[in-house]
C-alpha cells in the first residue's frame, strides 16, 4: 500500500495499492465480515485515486431534530422525526459502518415551493450524531449529494465527507462545519459521482488501543459503475497537518437520505430524490480484524425508521419515509413524497 499526504483536506491521507495490486481486504485489516466495500472495489477492477483536492461547500450533515408538536402526528414509538434526515438509526456505539445504494437523480419538487430554485439531498452512512445520542461526541460520515440548480457553485452531484465534533472537525475558513466535497486525480481523470451509478461509503474509527477512547477516522468513497475509488484516513501521527487523534464517536449508527443544513443548522429544501435502494447496511462496534462479526441494522438497539418533515405551504408535510428493513436486515428504500399544495400528507 502506498500513502500520499492531501492539503486542504482536513488531515486525509490517500491509501492507493502499490502498482498493479489491488485491495482486497481494507488497509486496516478490517474483519472479514464486514469488508464488502473493498471486496466489491477489487473485484471490479476499481481504478482506486492517488491524489485529491478538497472543497469546503458550508453545507453540514448534523441531525436537525423535529418537534412532536412540528409532526402532522405525535410523535410514535415506531419512528422518529427529522427535519432533514429520512432513513434508519440504531443505538449502538460503532467502529465501522457501510453501505451501498443507487445514486438518485435529483428533480424539483412539483410543485416547487421556494423562490430560490435550488433543492437538495444527500445519502450517506455514518457514526454519531444520531437522535439521543451523546451530541459532545463526533459524528463521522460520507456519502454523494445530489442538487438541483444549486446555488453555490458546486456540481450537482459529488461525493463529500464530514467530522462534526471534536478536534478533527471539519470546517470552513470562518470555522464553521462544513462537508468536504472530494475531487480526485487532476479531474482529467476524476472521482465523479453520476446519477443512476452504484456508489456507497465507509466510515471507521480504529481506537488507538484496545479500549482508548481516541482513535483514527478512515473513510472511503467509491463509483463502482465508474470505477473510481478513494480510501484515506485522518488524525494521528501520519497525518501530514499533525493533527490529532479523533475522540470515540456518538452511541449512534446511522444510513440516511437527508436535506443538508446550511449555516446555522437551517435545513435546505428538500430535492425529489425519487427514491434510494440501500443495500449492504451493515456495522460493528469492535472493529479488531478479519474473522470479528459484522451486524446488520436489524441486530442494532431499536433499529428505529425516521420520517423527514417540512413545512411546506403552511403545513407540516411528511417529505421522506423509509421503507420497511428487507428480509435480509441489511437493506431498504428510501421514498421521496412530493408536497401538497394546501394540505397534509
Amino acid at each position: 500500500m502506498l500513502e500520499y499526504p492531501t492539503t486542504g483536506c482536513g488531515g486525509a491521507v490517500i491509501q492507493t495499492p502499490l502498482p498493479g495490486k489491488q485491495f482486497v481486504t481494507p488497509p486496516a485489516n478490517a474483519q472479514a465480515s464486514a469488508k464488502r466495500f473493498y471486496a466489491k472495489a477489487a473485484a471490479l477492477h476499481v481504478h482506486w485515486f492517488t491524489s485529491m483536492q478538497c472543497t469546503h461547500t458550508g453545507h453540514t450533515h448534523v441531525l436537525v431534530p423535529a418537534p412532536q408538536s412540528d409532526g402532522t402526528a405525535n410523535f410514535q414509538a415506531s419512528y422518529d422525526i427529522s427535519h432533514n434526515w429520512s432513513g434508519y438509526q440504531i443505538y449502538n456505539t460503532a467502529q465501522y459502518t457501510e453501505a451501498g445504494w443507487t445514486i438518485p437523480a435529483a428533480a424539483k419538487p412539483q410543485p416547487g415551493y421556494t423562490w430560490t430554485g435550488g433543492y437538495y439531498s444527500s445519502t450517506w452512512t455514518g457514526i454519531g450524531g444520531g437522535a439521543g445520542a451523546n451530541l459532545s461526541d463526533p459524528l463521522i460520515q460520507a456519502g454523494t449529494q445530489q442538487d438541483i440548480n444549486p446555488l453555490d457553485g458546486s456540481p450537482p452531484y459529488y461525493f463529500w465527507y464530514e467530522i462534526v465534533g471534536g478536534p478533527t472537525e471539519t470546517k470552513d475558513s470562518n470555522g464553521n462545519p462544513s462537508e468536504v466535497m472530494l475531487q480526485s486525480g487532476n479531474c482529467g481523470d476524476c472521482l465523479t459521482a453520476n446519477p443512476g451509478d452504484s456508489a456507497g461509503s465507509v466510515a471507521i474509527w480504529t481506537p488507538t488501543q484496545p479500549g482508548s477512547s481516541l482513535g483514527v477516522v478512515q473513510l472511503g468513497v467509491c463509483d463502482f459503475t465508474a470505477g473510481g475509488c478513494v480510501s484515506f484516513y485522518i488524525g494521528g501521527g501520519q497525518d501530514p497537518d499533525n493533527r490529532p487523534y479523533t475522540p470515540q464517536p456518538g452511541d449512534s449508527t446511522e444510513w440516511i437520505v437527508e436535506a443538508p443544513a446550511g449555516l446555522g443548522y437551517s435545513y435546505l429544501p428538500l430535492a425529489d430524490f425519487n427514491q434510494v435502494p440501500f443495500t449492504a447496511a451493515v456495522w460493528t462496534d469492535n472493529y479488531v480484524g478479519p474473522g470479528s462479526q459484522s451486524f446488520t441494522i436489524n441486530d442494532g438497539v431499536l433499529p428505529t425508521p425516521i420520517w423527514l418533515l417540512q413545512t411546506i405551504f403552511g403545513s407540516n408535510q411528511y417529505l421522506a419515509v423509509p421503507s420497511s428493513l428487507g428480509g435480509d436486515g441489511a437493506s431498504f428504500t428510501d421514498h421521496y413524497q412530493q408536497p401538497i399544495r394546501g394540505g397534509n400528507n
